[in-house]
């Protein structure tokens, strides 16, 4: 029963911010941001994913948006304006839809 509303959650899910690397300091496993938006990907066709790291490698960005990222974002002093400016270019969107 949980599992279902997880996937339910997911399903009515617009947009998610998410960082690439995902530390648990309970578990051993690491995952990665890659890993949960193969599982977004799975149960939510229209969810805007906006990934923000300190990463570096521009083939791993690449792989991110090839899997269908809606936007990456660099870690830096202007991180959070960019998110800022980006939510809102997602919710007037979504506002334009529904009218």
């Amino acid at each position: 029963p949980d599992e279902i509303n997880v996937i339910a959650r997911f399903n009515e899910l617009n947009i998610l911010i998410l960082d690439y690397f995902l530390f648990n300091r309970d578990e051993h496993d690491v995952l990665s941001g890659a890993d949960v938006l193969d599982e977004v990907n799975k149960h939510c066709d229209n969810c805007k994913v906006i990934v923000i790291s300190a990463l570096k490698s521009p083939s791993t960005i690449l792989k991110l948006k090839q899997k269908g990222i809606y936007a990456y974002i660099d870690k830096n002093v202007n991180s959070r304006n960019r998110i800022g400016a980006l939510l809102q270019t997602i919710l007037d969107d979504l506002k334009q839809k529904r009218a």
